[in-house]
């Protein structure tokens, strides 16, 4: 009688081609008939081969009658022997499979690629990463390349700059170049949401992936979420994740829980066709509770419970050596020579890098460099306002509002709205000082056009869009700009008073004030004189004259007969005033204004 049976349990996650669609003929109870469906490349995906019992056709028991007969005819002993060759060949065939492959032995994954190109992204993720990375890309396009890596060394960053990466990256297969991400050290968060974005990973075998959960910062602090909000990101974040997986094969069931805390993810396999998947609780209730009916008539259940990746209080984080396992990662690769001989790569390997423009800009975008820059530019132009002509606190002033603005408008921050406010703002005050002889009601709208310009920089862009703040860490984003502005102006008052009160008594001050008239007389010559003079003749603290200039706080007085340097400190007093001296050192005239309190006479 024929007989057919399941295939043996042994079968590992993928199926041999050798072994498969393999129908063994023999006489009596050594028939077998065994069909499998080939298990696909990536089975852990959810899309392995289904195990069938396929019933035997009916034939004639020509071993049995031949065995009755005593006759053996040469037909049946060629069937015979086909029968065993298949059969010692299916077994070998098995056996190797049985075998598992260390992880980190090279495979090769890809055609031969004899132009290829690394494109490194290290630190934050944002849109100075991401403007450097279409940059780079071009310049591998040009330079024909049909492979890019991707190496990652990333701790996270803006979820928008990560989704747009995502789907930057997702478009070159289109153009026929192969995309794959190295995961050299650590991908978390939005670096584990550009890796899956790729056609294949390969890790470090130490490296790390995973964590991909949005969070909010408040400076450097870890601040909670409300769940309407974390919902909102998530939303864009998971479509994302999903598309990855359906594109390139990932087991959506990992990505998911490399985001959405609340989800367990258990390890399931076939024990007939060797396939594992990874799956939530309903879909692994479903499978354990999924019955396949054998030839004997016998119900039985083929998949089996294997472990607990990842329990519903946690974000799923694996190492390079569990990725492999799992089917996120297709091999190890710890260095360059091995990357070569995984993907194939015969031919030139450029390696590309940030640029010195790209590192200056994630610099001066640092919360702590912004806020130093914002103090050092309000000193500068009160020293340029102050001694109109000198230009050198002019241009560090100016240098120091470009990378103000600049650097966080490459990083994503800064709109170009924003950045148009803050130069209107500071036009606004320059044509007051200058056009109105001082700071009055004009300069108020000028402040105020500065302020909002540069306290909307440090709001970064909210997933769904908009122009006011909807979520909790964008308000905590405008706090940190409000604080700057404050705290920063105090700042640079502090400053103002300290100049205007002592650096008139700093070595080379003098190159900063207005050079005297040549025919005019010096400080020191006039208070020699005075000696010979009548007292309201001459110059001596106390004595009382007339601003001839604006003096800002530096400029010209007459006294008597004479006009000479003076200076305030720090206060500007207009033309025309009646000022007195209060102070002479070393030929440096200080006068106040007489009509402040406690001046006048």
């Amino acid at each position: 009688m024929y007989q057919a049976m399941p295939p043996p349990a042994a079968i590992r996650k993928s199926v041999n081609p050798i072994a498969t669609n393999v129908f063994l003929l023999m006489p009596g109870p050594l028939l077998r008939q065994v069909q499998y469906e080939p298990a696909t490349h990536h089975s852990v995906s959810q899309r392995g081969a289904q195990a069938k019992f396929a019933q035997p056709a009916p034939v004639a028991d020509a071993g049995a009658d031949l065995c009755d007969n005593g006759d053996m005819t040469t037909q049946s002993f060629i069937r015979t022997l086909v029968a065993a060759v298949l059969v010692i060949l299916a077994t070998i065939s098995l056996a190797a499979d049985d075998q598992p492959i260390p992880a980190e032995a090279p495979q090769a994954l890809q055609p031969v690629h004899t132009k290829a190109a690394i494109i490194r992204l290290t630190g934050t993720v944002d849109d100075i990463m991401k403007s450097s990375l279409v940059r780079r890309i071009d310049i591998a396009r040009k330079a024909g390349a049909t492979l890019i890596v991707v190496e990652i060394d990333s701790y996270g960053g803006q979820v928008t700059s990560a989704l747009e990466i995502s789907k930057l990256l997702k478009k070159l297969p289109d153009e026929r170049i192969a995309t794959v991400a190295w995961v050299h050290d650590k991908a978390y968060s939005a670096g584990a949401i550009i890796a899956v974005a790729c056609q294949q990973i390969v890790t470090d075998p130490v490296s790390s992936i995973g964590d991909a959960a949005p969070i909010a910062l408040a400076g450097d602090t870890l601040v909670p979420i409300p769940d309407a909000e974390r919902a909102k990101i998530e939303s864009p974040l998971l479509q994302e994740l999903d598309d990855s997986a359906q594109r390139n094969g990932y087991p959506a069931a990992l990505l998911r829980a490399m985001v959405v805390t609340g989800i367990q993810i258990d390890e399931v396999r076939n024990s007939v066709t060797g396939e594992t998947r990874f799956v939530d609780a309903a879909v692994k209730t479903r499978l354990l509770d999924e019955e396949l009916v054998a030839p004997d008539g016998k119900k039985v259940r083929p998949w089996r419970f294997e472990r607990t990746v990842d329990s519903d209080k946690s974000l799923l984080t694996v190492s390079g050596k569990e990725a492999a396992s799992m089917g996120l990662s297709r091999a190890s690769v710890d260095n360059e020579e091995a990357l070569r001989a995984t993907l194939n790569i015969r031919g030139d390997l450029l390696v590309l890098d940030l640029n010195w423009v790209e590192r200056a800009a994630m610099f001066f975008g640092q919360f702590w460099v912004r806020a130093l820059l914002f103090v050092i530019m309000l000193v500068c132009f009160y020293l340029e306002f102050s001694h109109p002509g000198v230009s050198v606190p002019g241009i560090l002033g100016v240098i120091c509002l470009v990378l103000l603005v600049g650097a966080p408008y490459l990083a994503g921050l800064a709109q170009v709205w924003e950045i148009a406010l803050i130069i209107l703002g500071l036009l606004i005050i320059a044509i007051d000082v200058f056009a109105f002889g001082g700071i009055g009601l004009l300069a108020i709208p000028g402040f105020l056009l500065m302020a909002i310009g540069l306290v909307a920089s440090f709001v970064p862009s909210e997933p769904g869009g908009g122009w006011l703040p909807t979520m909790s860490a964008t308000w905590r984003a405008l706090q940190n700009g409000l604080l700057v502005l404050i705290f920063g102006t105090l700042g640079a008052m502090a400053a103002f008073w300290a100049l205007s009160r002592y650096l008139h008594l700093a070595p080379g001050f003098k190159r900063l004030q207005l050079a005297p008239e040549t025919n005019a007389p010096t400080a020191e010559t006039l208070v020699r004189d005075s000696l010979d003079r009548p007292a309201g003749d001459a110059v001596f603290i106390g004595a009382m004259g007339e601003a001839t200039t604006d003096l800002r706080p530096s400029g010209k007085a007459r006294f008597g007969d004479h006009v000479i340097d003076v200076i305030s400190r720090g206060e500007f007093i207009k033309r025309s005033a009646e000022i007195r001296v209060v102070e002479i050192t070393g030929g440096l005239v200080v006068v106040r204004e007489a009509a402040e309190k406690g001046v006048a006479t």
